[in-house]
């Protein structure tokens, strides 16, 4: 029997995963998922404080002997402490034997996965032929969800950037130009949401956060990716707003509006399982505008870390441990 398998986060970059990979991954996923190949809880989350919060992520992929658990802890301090803001920890086991196979540092899993999810809804949901999309905060998840977008929509050719930290913005859009793209940093959110055709928000949790984004100011079509829980937006200016939203688990993000920790639109329209499996209606109208408002389930984690671990011990990378 094999040891136990640790994965540090340079063991990880060392196994160069390609984001179609990823995508592949995390569509199954999805497919699996709205097929009822897998199971999973809503995750238990604990905020000690404002801007402080650790969760607990659990599930299982039937198919594939896999369970797992994410631990997640968010730090508003750390930015100060030049710590990541966001540390997860990655724990895979089989199910019929019980035994935990692989434990892995879950910060690159957790960004790609993210990524992912968004990019799925918009292969789906966002504008054929989209050219500009628009990044509301632009650290760690800006970066993921660009490359993962490109792969759904290679036709962007533009990005526009806004931050409440320019030099985060000015440091994404030279990143932008590195990639060839056309970039350029606005101090106008609403100039920022103006102008694209897809909208990605990734702004992280602190204290002092209010809402500050209207989803009125979205042009027709475009599609709105609310990495953040949607707590940048202004919940009022949702209702209404979107011909089409969805989701990645329904039960999820309801007990999640419930409990105050993430944005409540006037409905659901699908989860993102039944998308994958072209089993939901889309908006009729091309004008419709569309959004993705992202809970974040551990069968994505599950996912991308199952990727990671068969790479891994493909390529002898890790330290086996003694159970």
């Amino acid at each position: 029997m094999a040891g136990l398998l640790y994965l540090s986060a340079s063991d990880i970059a060392s196994l160069d995963i390609g984001v179609a990979d990823i995508h592949d991954c995390v569509g199954a996923m999805f497919r699996d998922k709205s097929a009822g190949r897998t199971l999973m809880k809503p995750k238990l989350s604990i905020p000690p404080r404002p801007g402080y919060v650790v969760e607990a992520l659990v599930g299982a992929a039937l198919d594939v002997d896999t369970a797992g658990c994410k631990w997640l802890g968010v730090s508003k301090g750390n930015a100060r402490r030049g710590l990541p803001t966001i540390n997860a920890t990655i724990l895979l086991s089989g199910i019929e034997d019980g035994q935990p196979r692989t434990i892995m540092n879950g910060s690159w899993v957790t960004g790609v996965r993210t990524a992912a999810c968004t990019a799925l809804a918009a292969e789906h949901l966002a504008p054929a032929g989209a050219r500009t999309v628009s990044f509301i905060g632009c650290g760690l998840q800006a970066r993921t969800h660009l490359a993962a977008l490109r792969h759904v929509r290679p036709t962007l050719t533009r990005v526009v950037a806004f931050s409440r930290r320019r030099s985060s913005a000015e440091s994404f859009a030279a990143h932008c130009a590195e990639l060839g793209l056309r970039a350029s940093v606005t101090e106008d959110p609403r100039a920022a949401v103006e102008a694209g055709e897809m909208v990605i928000s990734t702004v992280p949790p602190s204290g002092d956060l209010r809402p500050f984004l209207d989803a009125g100011w979205l042009v027709p079509g475009a599609f709105a990716g609310a990495v953040d829980l949607g707590r940048s937006w202004i919940e009022a200016s949702w209702q209404g707003a979107f011909g089409f939203v969805a989701t990645d688990d329904l039960e999820q993000s309801e007990t999640r509006g419930r409990n105050g920790v993430m944005l409540v639109p006037d409905r659901f329209d699908a989860e993102l399982g039944d998308l994958a499996q072209h089993c939901a209606d889309k908006p009729p109208s091309s004008d419709q505008r569309t959004a993705m408002l992202f809970s974040g389930i551990s069968l994505a984690d599950i996912a991308v870390a199952r990727l990671v671990e068969a790479r891994a011990r493909e390529q002898g990378v890790g330290i086996e441990l003694e159970r």
